[in-house]
């Protein structure tokens, strides 16, 4: 008898304390915003020791650094809740959340799956039959009505085909020629030309992280021949962790990037002149063709900035 109240006594004791997970919404298109809430119930809530916000949610990016909140009713708990969002399409998974308190014991959380979508999903369930096609007969002759059309088109088409062979032979030889400029001098050219936009100082943050996105990625394709121009943030942040890459202002310039252009965010000013020096030493780190040309460069930045 008595080693039954002790096994339950220690299973009161141990799940007296739990832990949740919640959120707000699990279906969202992309770029949307939603809440997560880690609840813990337990007397010592005060105690509990929380992951940092960097251990967390690896797969989303977080908006917040939320406080901790301490309700006391018929049970006590305290809670966190965090403000996330996702750039890439698909279903992905808020992991189970480990939590210690007072006296070492591990809390585990529930785990919950969100899917964010492209577009809403069309639920209509009208279906219409398919008429079958109508037998109409050809006749020759109708043709020759649309005898003068026809040489139309047909002149329309050489000329079509004419422009387009020398537009690709003109093409081919910009191409040669910008082949013969080195990697590092194109694109460090790219950043002079964005700097002397003046895209910050007008407010024009969209353009400017466009434009600096494309250059990032553009020099990451041909420099390292990685498909950087296609890939979702997601894809590219796994590039650079093979790439051996991991340059602390690059999860920033990424996060900022999106929220500007997929979330209408509004960027400090001295932070986006930050990022274009930021990609200025990037090209500079991997250049083997430093010269008078990024000389040049830098007192533009330096006006720039002034």
């Amino acid at each position: 008898m008595r080693l039954v109240l002790f096994f339950y006594l220690l299973i009161s004791v141990a799940f007296s304390q739990s832990a949740s997970l919640e959120v707000d919404t699990i279906s969202l298109r992309i770029g949307e915003q939603f809440n997560v809430t880690v609840k813990v119930f337990d007397t010592n809530v005060d105690s509990v020791r929380w992951p940092s916000n960097d251990e967390l949610f690896n797969d989303f990016e977080l908006l917040n650094v939320p406080l901790f909140q301490k309700i006391i009713d018929s049970d006590t708990f305290g809670y966190k809740t965090y403000t996330l969002t996702s750039f890439d399409t698909g279903a992905f998974l808020l992991p189970s959340i480990q939590l210690v308190n007072l006296y070492k014991d591990t809390i585990l959380t529930n785990s919950i799956n969100i899917q964010f979508i492209t577009s809403p999903i069309d639920s209509t369930d009208n279906f219409f039959p398919i008429r079958p096609p109508k037998n109409i007969k050809f006749n020759i002759r109708e043709l020759l009505a649309y005898y003068p059309i026809l040489i139309i088109c047909l002149f329309l088409i050489l000329i079509f085909f004419l422009m387009r062979f020398l537009s690709k032979k003109e093409q081919s030889v910009i191409k040669i020629k910008e082949e013969q400029v080195p990697i590092d001098v194109r694109y460090l050219n790219a950043l002079n030309s964005l700097s002397n936009k003046n895209y910050v100082d007008n407010k024009k943050y969209l353009l400017y992280y466009i434009e600096l996105s494309d250059i990032f990625r553009g020099y990451l394709e041909e420099q390292f021949n990685v498909l950087a121009l296609e890939s979702s943030t997601y894809e590219l942040k796994i590039i650079l962790n093979k790439l051996d890459i991991k340059d602390d202002w690059i999860g920033s310039f990424l996060r900022v990037s999106d929220l500007v252009k997929f979330a209408k965010g509004i960027p400090s000013d001295k932070e986006s002149v930050l990022f274009l020096k930021y990609h200025i030493n990037f090209i500079k780190k991997y250049s083997i063709h430093c010269d008078a040309e990024q000389t040049k460069i830098d007192n533009d930045i330096n006006s720039f900035n002034k």
